[in-house]
């Protein structure tokens, strides 16, 4: 059985990288919308793959593509992040380490849809880190092994990169954009 769904996933792949590259806006839409739902079909396993299909989407020349993708990155990450088993340390920060950058390039799109769409998942990737925080800080007191370099880690994207981002949004020209951040 384990054999006819690695099969099964191995074909569906190449399916999903396909439409992300499709000629049609509204195809690599619906792929924008879902790649967080395919990663947990496919399982955590699959997540490097689809990872370079969101950063593919990340940049496309359609607003509307850039926009779902922004939106869809606090769900993929929170899949991805979350697939620890309880009590162990945050699995793979890495997927922070690949999305964020591609993501920050947006702060300076010339669609204001955008940068609200970029505005909300920079909420929504600050309210998973922090919790995620508590989370890994509550299980693993007075334990300084691999849950402590995952909080730091955690901590590092919040610290770093999303409070600078929101605070750099909250300065932006477009009301809409500085209301969603």
């Amino acid at each position: 059985v384990f054999a006819d769904v690695y099969l099964l996933q191995c074909k569906l792949l190449p399916v999903a990288t396909r439409l992300a590259e499709d000629r049609a806006p509204s195809v690599r839409l619906a792929v924008a919308a879902q790649c967080d739902r395919l990663c947990g079909a496919l399982g955590e396993h699959w997540s490097s793959v689809i990872i370079d299909v969101l950063l593919a989407l990340l940049q496309d020349a359609d607003e509307r593509v850039r926009s779902e993708a922004v939106l869809c990155v606090p769900r993929f990450s929170e899949i991805v992040l979350m697939t620890s088993a309880p009590g162990a340390p945050i699995n793979d920060v890495s997927v922070l380490e690949a999305l964020l950058p591609a993501a920050l390039m947006l702060q300076k799109d010339k669609s204001s849809s955008v940068r609200v769409s970029l505005a909300t998942a920079a909420g929504e990737l600050l309210t998973l880190l922090v919790g995620l925080q508590s989370l890994e800080e509550t299980a693993g007191r007075g334990d300084t092994t691999a849950e402590s370099g995952s909080v730091s880690k955690l901590k590092k994207h919040v610290d770093d990169v999303l409070i600078p981002l929101v605070q750099s949004l909250l300065h932006d020209k477009d009301p809409e954009v500085t209301s969603s951040a």
